[in-house]
């Protein structure tokens, strides 16, 4: 009797074929699904990034209507008739997507419009009935009565908004004087070529009038800057590479080709981290300009206050006062003023360095003049009640003398507001023919170790500051200081247990 061999028994080789051939089945399958899950990721990634971008251009549309309103509140009426809240610079370029601004007033049950700007495109007349607008009704009833300051916003059509600011009354309780009206144009801003993920047609966008549920096809999100909201309806665009599903033949081919799958996946992948980065980038810069804004915005409105406060004082009651006690409001409003100045040059400091704009120009000076200069600058700059110990020798060295005292100063001041007024605050020097070094040390609240590798960082404060007054741009400052001297900032800190900042510059510059 003759034997069967396994490979001649057709049942079994019908098996083995099945089992060859489920395998790349598998495989294709499994790729197919991995590949759904990274393009949705990279779909709801990119997502996030335009409707943020979108975002930050709505709130600079609608921030400088804001500013309008502001300089409304000073005029007469005279003057709001013929425009005079509008600031001398050319809106129409920083802001293409305002198609124009107007002032209205109620009159006998209607919201006449009184004054119009230039219009990109007709969006009303003088006379008209704002309240015959779509939305405009319902937003003024929704204003809340108690806010003097009340900003409403309402989609006129499914392209543009109309935002209403109103201008307060004399009294806190009594009707407004009227509103600042701008019209914002949906439309371009969600076709803007400025957009890196809109120009590349990555995404597409366009403003809708009412919030859907999301798709296979497209994301229905809100835009909001607190106040206004609309819907932007967020799709692919034709530069999206979404992974295609697996075709027929491919079950036969993935086994031999299986690194390609994975290639594709780490392709996606890597793009996915790239976006994810892109976001985090585009989220820490927001953050910083929201953080910008609430800082200098909080630093400013004390001295303003007290300006404001002097001057009143000085205009009602001049002729009642003594002639020390008006030199004494005087120069209240002269500190406070250099002081907003101080914090204003700051800023523009900042810019200038990160542009590149500003370079390091050596001279001789001596070493122990300039730790005692800004010493004497940080005292006086608090009140002439800390003393500030200089241990420095009296010798000649190569640096510029404006940086190295910004670096002082920003140092040493940040060493005198965070200790109390009997902690000491030392500055020793010392110099050779290789480096110039400077030491500050204090004992005061001290640096919390999650804060140190971001403390130089231009607007990040330390969690454990609470009430005390700063924008985050010291260290900031002084550490590009340093490095446009070709030298480093180092900091050793705890918490509760004082901070040393070493600033190191080579003797010589470095090219």
């Amino acid at each position: 009797m003759k034997k069967v061999r396994w490979i001649e028994q057709s049942r079994l080789l019908a098996l083995l074929a099945l089992v060859f051939a489920l395998v790349p089945a598998w495989l294709a399958v499994r790729t197919y699904r991995d590949g759904r899950q990274k393009d949705a990721l990279v779909y709801q990634t990119t997502v996030k990034v335009l409707a943020e971008q979108l975002l930050r251009s709505f709130e600079r549309h609608t921030y400088f209507p804001r500013e309008v309103r502001q300089q409304a509140r000073n005029l007469d009426e005279a003057g709001l008739l013929v425009g005079k809240m509008l600031p001398a610079f050319s809106w129409q370029e920083r802001l293409p997507h305002l198609l124009a601004m107007g002032y209205a007033r109620r009159e006998e049950g209607r919201l006449m419009l009184r004054w119009l700007s230039d219009q990109r495109m007709p969006v009303a007349a003088l006379g008209d009935d704002l309240r015959r607008l779509d939305g405009v009704t319902d937003a003024l009833k929704a204003a809340p009565p108690s806010d003097p300051f009340a900003t409403m916003g309402c989609t006129i059509d499914h392209d543009r908004m109309l935002v209403l600011l109103t201008i307060p009354g004399a009294a806190p309780a009594s009707e407004p004087r009227g509103y600042i009206v701008a019209w914002v144009d949906l439309a371009t801003m969600c076709r803007d070529r400025a957009l890196e993920l809109i120009r590349d047609d990555v995404l597409a966008a366009t403003p809708q009038a009412t919030m859907l549920a999301s798709s296979d096809i497209a994301s229905f999100v809100p835009i909001s800057d607190g106040v206004a909201t609309w819907v932007a309806r967020i799709q692919r665009g034709t530069g999206f590479d979404k992974y295609d599903a697996p075709t027929p033949w491919l079950t036969f081919i993935a086994v031999g080709l299986s690194t390609l799958p994975l290639l594709l996946l780490a392709s996606l992948a890597g793009r996915a981290a790239r976006l994810n980065a892109s976001l985090e980038a585009e989220r820490e810069v927001l953050r910083q300009q929201r953080f910008f804004t609430q800082s200098v915005s909080h630093e400013f409105r004390t001295p303003l206050g007290i300006i404001q406060s002097g001057a009143d004082l000085l205009d009602q009651y001049a002729g009642h006062l003594t002639t020390e006690r008006r030199r004494e409001v005087l120069d209240e409003i002269r500190d406070n003023t250099r002081q907003m100045t101080a914090m204003v040059e700051q800023v523009l400091l900042l810019g200038r360095m990160e542009a590149g704009g500003t370079t390091c120009q050596r001279e001789r000076v001596s070493l122990f003049a300039v730790c005692e200069a800004a010493a004497q600058r940080v005292s006086k700059a608090a009140g002439g009640e800390r003393r500030i110990e200089v241990r420095a020798p009296k010798c000649e060295v190569m640096l510029d003398p404006l940086l190295i005292g910004s670096v002082l100063e920003n140092v040493l001041g940040n060493a005198v507001k965070y200790s109390e007024p009997d902690q000491p605050v030392t500055l020793e020097a010392a110099a050779d023919d290789e480096r110039t070094t400077l030491v500050v040390r204090d004992e005061g609240i001290g640096i919390p170790s999650a804060d140190i590798p971001r403390v130089c960082d231009p607007f990040h404060r330390c969690t454990n500051v609470g009430e005390a007054p700063g924008t985050g741009l010291g260290l900031a400052i002084a550490s590009r200081c340093a490095a446009l001297h070709g030298g480093s900032l180092n900091i050793e800190s705890a918490e509760g247990q004082g901070t040393t900042v070493t600033i190191s510059i080579p003797t010589k510059a470095v090219s």
